[in-house]
């Protein structure tokens, strides 16, 4: 696999501007992910939002990293 890079910013969509939320998210061939937040609501929301996305787009059995407010998860 290729090393690839894609930036990527997700919204919520809610009336207030508390309630934004951005991601960056930087992949490598060994499939790091890192996410920056710039709002700390709806993590959640995000965070199944984000693991859908890499479940539907990396192959079967692959293992990734995700550095998650600076904690790390594995999967």
């Amino acid at each position: 696999m290729s090393a690839r890079e894609l930036s990527g910013e997700m919204s919520d969509h809610m009336p207030t501007s508390e309630s934004h939320v951005s991601t960056i998210l930087t992949f490598d061939p060994l499939l790091r992910v890192s996410i920056e937040l710039t709002s700390p609501h709806h993590k959640e929301l995000l965070y199944s939002s984000l693991l859908h996305i890499l479940h539907n787009s990396t192959p079967p059995h692959s293992h990734f990293l995700i550095i998650f407010n600076n904690l790390p998860l594995f999967f």
